[in-house]
């Protein structure tokens, strides 16, 4: 018996029992990768995944998982590329974890997920460029972690918040000429030089929207770029003052394009 002469029913039944079994199989995968602690002992066969621990399924879609929330449960390990197949994913949120490794390029197939969260975990290596094919993504959490690198100018037009996708390492991917006199020698010197920094950035987004009539005007952006340089020339002169330090300050000029 053909499949054209099955109930209709009966095929949509077939065709969720076969992606559910999908969503099922990604999770347990994710699984096998981490240390729990006991923490996902709800996740086993005797139970339907959607009443696991941090999983939640979908109203339309029973059958298929929208968000998996399992952030401060000591998980330990490195996340399975089995997670880009989590395809009606919204929200994934693995935060204060001790995940490491890098982040999968996999997770650039889920076109649904809206909010990202990996902060305070243990991942390494360069920003995910993968995950500005995430076309729904309007919140990214990378906090906390040991990412490098140049972050992708891909990922500024997805976000409605840079400050959320810019981690606590900021000051090492910024151009080294920027310090007053080789590396910060303090906190406040380190935190003032990244607010700055993060200024700048979100400055460069706003002149780089998609459309036109939401970019910044350049005589906007000049004033606000004038601004934050003399806030900034301004803290470094007292600072050098207070250490008896000789030299000019100087800010890197930065290219908007």
């Amino acid at each position: 018996m053909g499949i054209m002469s099955l109930p209709w029913s009966l095929v949509l039944a077939l065709t969720i029992a076969v992606v559910s079994a999908g969503d099922e199989v990604a999770l347990l995968a994710f699984r096998e990768q981490i240390s729990d602690g006991g923490a996902l002992a709800s996740w086993n066969s005797s139970a339907g995944f959607c009443s696991w621990e941090g999983v939640t399924c979908g109203r339309w879609m029973p059958k298929r998982a929208v968000a998996l929330r399992l952030d401060g449960r000591a998980l330990v390990g490195a996340l399975s590329p089995a997670l880009g197949n989590l395809t009606f994913l919204r929200t994934l949120n693995l935060s204060f974890n001790w995940f490491h490794g890098e982040i999968p390029a996999s997770l650039g197939r889920l076109h649904r997920l809206r909010r990202l969260d990996l902060s305070d975990n243990s991942f390494s290596s360069t920003f995910p460029v993968n995950l500005s094919s995430c076309v729904s993504m309007t919140e990214m959490r990378l906090r906390n972690n040991k990412l490098g690198g140049r972050i992708p100018t891909e990922l500024g037009d997805k976000l409605a918040s840079l400050e959320d996708a810019l981690p606590d390492r900021t000051l090492e991917i910024a151009d080294p000429t920027i310090w007053l006199h080789g590396e910060p020698k303090d906190d406040i010197t380190s935190s003032r030089i990244q607010e700055c920094l993060l200024s700048v950035f979100r400055l460069g987004i706003s002149c780089s929207k998609a459309q036109p009539r939401e970019r910044t005007l350049i005589r906007n952006a000049a004033a606000e770029m004038h601004a934050i340089r003399d806030a900034y020339l301004l803290f470094a002169g007292k600072r050098i003052g207070e250490h008896g330090a000789k030299g000019e300050p100087r800010l890197k000029t930065f290219e908007l394009e």
